[in-house]
Order: C-alpha cells, then sequence, then structure tokens
C-alpha cells in the first residue's frame, strides 16, 4: 500500500512539474531552445524529486528512489533474472533470442549512497537491446554502511567472477553512470594495479570522478542541473571514510594520468554541458589523453546530468544511450 502511495505522488510530482513548465514557457522562458516541453518537465521533476528525497533518511530516499520509478516499455524487451555473483544480488539483462557474448558490468549511480540495479532498469534494457548484450548490473554495498572501498572491492570482484565463468575479457566493457561512472573509473585503475586482465572498454557516463571538486562548474550549472552540488559535497566525504578526496581510488581523476596507459582499455567518456559534474570529467578525459590512454570524450550540449533517464520522452536521451551502445559493440566487435 505504501507503495502505491508513493507511486501515486510520483505521478502527481510529474504532472505538476508538467504544469510549472507550461507556465513558465507561457511567459516565454525557457531553459534551453534545444529543450522539448517532456524534457524540461522532466528536468523539473528529478530536481524537484531529488530534493525532496534528500531531506530523507537514507533508508527512506533508497525506498522513495525505486518508487519514483515510472512504467517504461523498455522492460518488455529483455528477459531479467536476479543472480549472485561474488556474494553480491545482481541483475541479470538479456534481450530476447541474444546471440552474441559481449557482457556489460554496470555499476549504478546514485552518489554512493543511493540506487540499484533496479532503479536503473529502463536505462540498462535500452542499453542492452541496443548494444546486443548481457547487462550484469551489480548491488554493490553503499555508504554509510559500507563506505570506501567496500563498492570498489565489489566492483573488482564481480569483474573477476566473470572471468572466472568464462567470459573473455575482451567480450567485457565496464559502465556506469554518475558515481558508477567515478566508479567504473577507479575499478578499471584498480584493474591494472592488480595485473588483472583488462576489459574490452569502459564506458563514463556523467562520471562523479573528482570527489574533492568545489568550483567551476560546481558553481557555474547548479542553478540548472538537478543534482545538487551542495548535497553531494557531504555525501563524498561520507563515502569517502577515512581516505583522502583525492586518492585515485575514490577520485579517479587523480590516477587516470599515472602508471602505464597501455594497460588501460578504450575509455568513452559522456557528459553535459549543463552538469555541474561537467568540468571534472573534461579533465579526467584530458588527462587521460595527454598520458596516451584511448579516451573518447563527448560533451553533450545543453544535457544536464544522467539525461539517459528521459529517453522514453524525449530522442536526446535514446541517442545517447545508442551512442554507449556503438561504443560497446566497436570495443568487443572482434569477441562478440
Amino acid at each position: 500500500m505504501a507503495r502505491v502511495r508513493t507511486f501515486a505522488r510520483a505521478l502527481k510530482n510529474l504532472s505538476l512539474s508538467a504544469a510549472a513548465v507550461a507556465a513558465s514557457r507561457v511567459r516565454g522562458r525557457r531553459v534551453s531552445p534545444r529543450w522539448s516541453f517532456m524534457f524540461e518537465a522532466g528536468v523539473k521533476y528529478l530536481r524537484d524529486g531529488f530534493g525532496y528525497l534528500d531531506t530523507l533518511p537514507v533508508a527512506e530516499h533508497r525506498a522513495e528512489m525505486e518508487a519514483m520509478l515510472l512504467p517504461d516499455p523498455a522492460l518488455r524487451e529483455v528477459d531479467l533474472k536476479a543472480e549472485t555473483i561474488a556474494g553480491r544480488p545482481a541483475e541479470i539483462m538479456r534481450p530476447h533470442g541474444l546471440l552474441t557474448r559481449r557482457t556489460v558490468l554496470y555499476l549504478h549511480g546514485g552518489s554512493y549512497h543511493y540506487g540499484s540495479p533496479k532503479t536503473h532498469r529502463p536505462l540498462l534494457c535500452r542499453l542492452a537491446t541496443r548494444a546486443a548484450a548481457e547487462i550484469v548490473a551489480i548491488d554493490y554495498r553503499l555508504a554509510p554502511e559500507e563506505p570506501f572501498p567496500a563498492g570498489l572491492e565489489d566492483a573488482v570482484a564481480a569483474y573477476q567472477a566473470l572471468l572466472e565463468r568464462g567470459t573473455e575479457p575482451s567480450a567485457i566493457v565496464i559502465a556506469g553512470d554518475s558515481a558508477g561512472g567515478g566508479l567504473t573509473g577507479a575499478t578499471v585503475l584498480a584493474i591494472r594495479e592488480r595485473g588483472l586482465p583488462k576489459p574490452a572498454g569502459a564506458a563514463l557516463i556523467c562520471p562523479w570522478v573528482d570527489l574533492a571538486a568545489r568550483e567551476g562548474s560546481m558553481i557555474r550549472n547548479d542553478a540548472i542541473d538537478w543534482l545538487d552540488a551542495a548535497t553531494i559535497d557531504g555525501l563524498a566525504r561520507s563515502y569517502a571514510g577515512g581516505a583522502p578526496l583525492t586518492d585515485p581510488l575514490v577520485s579517479p581523476l587523480y590516477g587516470i594520468d599515472k602508471g602505464d596507459a597501455a594497460a588501460l582499455p578504450p575509455l568513452l567518456v559522456q557528459v553535459g554541458s549543463y552538469e555541474i559534474l561537467v568540468d571534472q570529467a573534461v579533465e579526467f578525459a584530458e588527462r587521460g589523453q595527454a598520458a596516451g590512454v584511448d579516451v573518447a570524450l563527448r560533451v553533450w550540449e545543453d544535457m544536464v546530468h544522467d539525461w539517459h533517464f528521459l529517453a522514453n520522452v524525449d530522442p536526446v536521451g535514446l541517442a545517447a544511450i545508442e551512442e554507449i551502445a556503438a561504443f560497446v559493440a566497436r570495443v568487443t566487435s572482434r569477441s562478440a
């Protein structure tokens, strides 16, 4: 019953967001000419919704975040099953009739405190079908109960488990969004440190790669992005625990240009120009490129954090997912 009430509230809030955007447009106010009406309403829904969630205790935030999910037809395109991988719960998503061997190990976003494979199902189902890949989404341990390095250890252990079950590293892409994007960067650095076979590639989507960042786009875009800079400041310290925020395995920005560049896989970094995280994502890519790492940087104009989640209401989100899918297909082409 509580879930039904939360879902009803989500629908009501989406309607209120749409009404507010309609009223604003009547007055001639638009955030960006690139934004459709539904995209702008979706961004407002996310900003208002997460503003409310951030006032809740951690456990309530997590439950309500899952309840914010609205029905999405993409879920009908895959077979979904639960598994345990390296001791952690996981969701496996396979497009109907999948014939390729490529696998995406996905690390969900949520500021290292929230989120789960369930909250990311719509994005992952679309990625699975367009990349013709199996998605393995790990429910890694979260702060504050399990701060760094718990989540990183879970990610590396999941990668090793895929190798042990016979999946070739050249058929595996590691990917993640937001905190999961930062965790993806940290995971490939840890894989290099430990001398494990490198995966075929890694996709960092709107990545949080510098938990120490407090300036630049963190200030410049705070009024337009739905992700709140003040909120993630406290979450960064909570996740890091006793480790420095500049530890390369906490903030991979500080490790991408250290060590053997050839031991890192090709990377795709996607970020929106309206994100509070855009400056650090660009710096991460540029540091990697300068050090000889194969990094493709794509800055999507006028896009906010994780705009991929609005793929059901606007084609720009789907286009970004298709770009990730094309990267996955390219780097795994020989093994898949």
